[in-house]
C-alpha cells in the first residue's frame, strides 16, 4: 500500500528551564502528488558520490520549505536533491536513513 501523505521534519532548538538547548523535531504532514521511481542515471550518478537514492516524491511547491528530512511509510529519509518539475511542483529525491537516528 502506498501512503498518500508524508511528514516533513523541521528541527528546532528549545531551551529548557535550566538553560540547556534541546533539539526538537516537528512534523508537518503534507499530501503527495505522486510516488515516482528513482531514475537509473540518477541512481548511478548519486552512487558515485556515495549516496543511495531510494525514494522520489512529487509534492506541491507551496508545501516545501527546504526541509532536509521527511518521514514516509514509517521510515525516515534524508532529502538529497530537489528538482523543480514545473511551476507548481517539486520532486524530492531521498535516501533512507540508517543507524541510530533512522526513525
Amino acid at each position: 500500500m502506498i501512503d498518500v501523505t508524508c511528514k516533513l521534519v523541521t528541527q528546532n532548538y528549545e531551551t529548557d528551564s535550566v538553560g540547556n538547548q534541546l533539539l526538537r523535531n516537528s512534523f508537518i504532514e503534507i499530501p503527495i502528488i505522486e510516488v515516482q521511481d528513482v531514475y537509473q542515471s540518477e541512481f548511478y550518478n548519486a552512487s558515485q558520490q556515495g549516496l543511495k537514492p531510494t525514494l522520489r516524491l512529487l509534492i506541491s511547491d507551496l508545501n516545501y520549505s527546504d526541509e532536509e528530512e521527511l518521514e514516509y511509510m514509517g521510515k525516515r529519509y534524508t532529502v538529497i536533491r530537489v528538482d523543480k518539475v514545473d511551476n507548481e511542483s517539486v520532486a524530492l529525491v531521498c535516501e533512507k536513513r540508517v543507524g541510530v537516528n533512522a526513525s
